[in-house]
């Protein structure tokens, strides 16, 4: 991503020992790519993501004018990573192009520290940027063993930020509503193309493929129902292979009161995981839980 210019500073001397071995720790979390984004154990958090505030911290508590002379020759994701701690320092050019970041850097550490620093600001000038935030794409399971299921961590953090702004706990719902039913309406592939993305998908569990180029894969289900308990067990048309299917609680009752195991379904729904050695596709119908999408057929 493309930063505009941070005001330079006129500092002749070196950082001192203490802010030098900060910003090395902070450099080599950038730019690496055997860094991890999974989430570290009891956290939801990633290992990188709390290196990396753990060095904004100290970078705050430390000297601003050594990250401003730091960031004059930096490049890449280190200097976006100064971008950001510039702006937990109050830089009002550092938070305008930090909420840039939150918004369209490439790596998802980035943004999720973006996202904390300005929540931690609570700067009204940032209100606009984390609604935009809401629709974050980038999720991964959670550690802690209190919900251990897939979460949205920019999403997350943008809400809890709305909120300590000002926005009632209802308007944020209602905002990350419309962007989950703007992208739930967004055009489909063809129905071929869904199909065959979707047998694809059945062949490669089958064959103990990998599963990764298909997370995130926007599917159309047709099969018959096997069990009934939420999340219910589809019976994929044409295979011999099981999908798991998380309903809305609206869905589940519907369901429930719909008749008999072996009714037909046909749902439109987003890959989230695979497992191969299970033969199981787990596909879920909602990001937010008053949304109902699935659909249900005699």
């Amino acid at each position: 991503m493309l930063l505009g210019p941070v005001p330079a500073v006129n500092a002749a001397t070196q950082p001192d020992t203490s802010i030098r071995e900060t910003l090395t720790k902070l450099k080599i979390e950038c730019d690496n790519p055997n860094i991890s984004n999974a989430s570290e154990w009891t956290t939801s958090r990633s290992a990188t993501e709390r290196k990396r505030l753990t060095c904004i911290f100290a970078l705050k508590a430390g000297d601003e004018a050594a990250v401003r002379q730091e960031i004059a020759t930096a490049k890449g994701e280190y200097r976006e990573m100064l971008t950001v701690a510039l702006a937990a320092c109050g830089d009002n050019s550092g938070i305008w192009q930090t909420s840039r970041l939150m918004l369209a850097a490439k790596t998802p550490a980035v943004r999720v520290c973006a996202a904390s620093i300005l929540r931690r600001l609570r700067d009204k000038r940032t209100i606009e940027p984390l609604k935009q935030a809401l629709a974050d794409p980038f999720e991964r399971r959670d550690g802690t063993c209190v919900n251990p299921q897939m979460i949205f961590p920019v999403r997350r953090i943008a809400s809890d930020a709305l909120v300590a702004s000002g926005l009632s706990l209802d308007e944020v719902r209602k905002l990350e509503r419309t962007h989950l039913i703007a992208k739930l309406k967004a055009p489909l592939q063809d129905r071929t193309q869904a199909e065959l993305t979707w047998t694809n998908l059945l062949g490669a569990v089958e064959k103990n493929q990998t599963s990764t180029p298909y997370i995130g894969q926007q599917v159309l289900l047709r099969g018959t129902l096997a069990k009934r308990n939420n999340p219910i067990q589809l019976k994929i048309d044409g295979s011999k292979a099981t999908c798991l299917v998380m309903l809305t609680k609206r869905n589940a009752d519907l369901l429930a009161k719909s008749g008999a195991a072996g009714f037909r379904l046909e749902i439109r729904g987003v890959v989230r995981s695979v497992d191969p050695d299970k033969k199981q596709i787990e596909v879920w119908t909602m990001a937010v839980e008053e949304l109902a999408v699935a659909v249900l057929r005699d």
